[in-house]
């Protein structure tokens, strides 16, 4: 909702090209889009990429151990 709000504003010169409440799609739209940076966006898309499947994982085992838990004590 702030995002929307204020447009990933301010700008924040420590990163490249990212404002302080930037999302990282919304980072990684803007390097594909504004600046042409296909380097760095790639990179960028691998890394979210291995995160939610590492989420996605640790989220899906836990769901089947408390399901699992439920067979026998529920």
């Amino acid at each position: 909702m702030i995002f929307l709000l204020i447009s990933g504003g301010p700008t924040n010169s420590n990163f490249y090209s990212v404002g302080s409440t930037d999302l990282l799609v919304t980072w990684l739209y803007n390097l594909t889009v504004t600046t042409m940076d296909y380097n760095l966006a790639s990179v960028i898309g691998i890394l979210i990429f291995i995160y939610m499947q590492k989420f996605i994982y640790y989220r899906k085992k836990k769901v089947e151990f408390f399901s699992f838990l439920f067979l026998f004590f529920g």
